[in-house]
């Protein structure tokens, strides 16, 4: 039973995968898609690993290495609209640790370029202020480290109060050189958002909702801080998401853009589109099966355009303009360049050293 059980989820998911790349671009390349790590929206750059433990980077029919870490290290990349900056996530256990609170080597990498600069250790890592200053979470000493990426000596550090909850990791949203936004939790497990002030140490609570059983989402662009509450678990508690002017960042004025007595998924994309936001909303009906969409909102009129008809995606990613719905090994192209679906050479300006990286990487991916 459990055989056959498996067989019919494999080939749901199969039929699945089938369906949307029917309507949906993928993002293709010269290399293997699980190795690709980052396509510059333009087409120019592109990094992606080997199973070596290298990380690459591909433009202008040239390669080079940029980390050469342990075989069978996964590496990730973290970009923002600015395109100055970039922050590779290295894990070295990949394969051989699984620990949601493993911390892992991170460096800071100009938009394009080849050298690495160490940053820290620990996950979540952002990008913030025009990529010139970067943040990450620290597990293991519970604190959100902040590091100026034109001045090295420019560090500071915020502790979180959470001690319920060991796996929480922390929203955060630097909205100017001196005021950092982020989520924590209680002595009761409820989360809030904290107005941290830079110059004087001072934190003030901005938010706080009801329940152990609702998360936040802070998402930043130019103009607005966009909120998302959402409640868990089948809790009931319902979905908003509020949006407030940069200019004037205080809590009554906050605008609702959206509500919802369904408790979505969230995963707020706000800076890809001056004019909508992307998330995961709740679209089950009454009687029907649990399931979801991925959704864009116009913040204007408050329009809603259902992207997907999958029942289950999970992530959103954002990559450098192009927004991507990462599925079963795929990475199908939402909106943004729909040209934008190889990063291979035309055959007619193959140079022997291009062919003959191909190869090597065709071999190492054999592997």
């Amino acid at each position: 039973m459990k055989l056959i059980a498996c067989t019919t989820l494999l080939a749901l998911s199969l039929q699945t995968v089938a369906q949307i790349q029917d309507r949906l671009p993928v993002l293709i390349g010269k290399q293997a898609s699980n190795n690709l790590r980052f396509i510059s929206n333009d087409g120019k750059f592109t990094y992606y690993q080997r199973s070596s433990g290298s990380l690459l980077l591909s433009t202008n029919y040239k390669v080079q290495e940029i980390l050469k870490e342990a075989p069978g290290s996964q590496f990730d990349i973290t970009s923002s609209m600015s395109r100055r900056k970039l922050i590779i996530s290295v894990n070295e256990n990949f394969h051989k640790y699984f620990a949601l609170r493993q911390e892992q080597k991170l460096y800071t990498l100009n938009f394009g370029e080849t050298v690495p600069v160490m940053l820290g250790k620990g996950i979540s890592p952002r990008l913030h202020r025009k990529d010139t200053w970067a943040s990450f979470y620290s597990p293991n000493r519970q604190a959100l480290q902040f590091s100026n990426l034109q001045s090295s000596l420019l560090k500071f550090t915020v502790n979180l109060s959470n001690k319920l909850n060991p796996y929480f990791v922390p929203e955060v949203a630097m909205v100017d050189e001196d005021r950092i936004f982020y989520t924590d939790l209680n002595n009761e497990g409820v989360p809030g958002i904290i107005d941290f002030k830079r110059g004087t140490g001072r934190m003030t609570p901005f938010l706080k909702v009801n329940s152990p059983l609702q998360k936040l989402e802070l998402c930043q662009n130019e103009k607005f801080l966009f909120i998302g509450q959402f409640g868990l678990s089948r809790s009931g508690l319902g979905s908003s998401i509020t949006r407030y002017p940069l200019s004037n960042l205080v809590p009554q004025e906050g605008k609702i853009i959206y509500q919802s007595e369904k408790d979505d998924i969230g995963h707020i994309v706000c800076d890809f589109s001056e004019d909508k936001i992307f998330f995961i909303q709740n679209k089950t009906q009454k009687g029907d099966k649990e399931y979801f969409e991925v959704i864009s909102l116009n913040v204007n009129d408050s329009e809603i355009k259902t992207l997907t008809s999958l029942q289950f995606p999970s992530q959103l990613i954002n990559m450098d303009g192009t927004l991507l719905l990462p599925l079963n090994g795929k990475n199908f192209i939402l909106e943004g360049n729909n040209e934008l679906v190889r990063d291979s050479l035309p055959k007619k300006e193959q140079t022997p050293e291009a062919t003959k990286d191909k190869e090597k990487d065709q071999e190492e991916d054999k592997e």
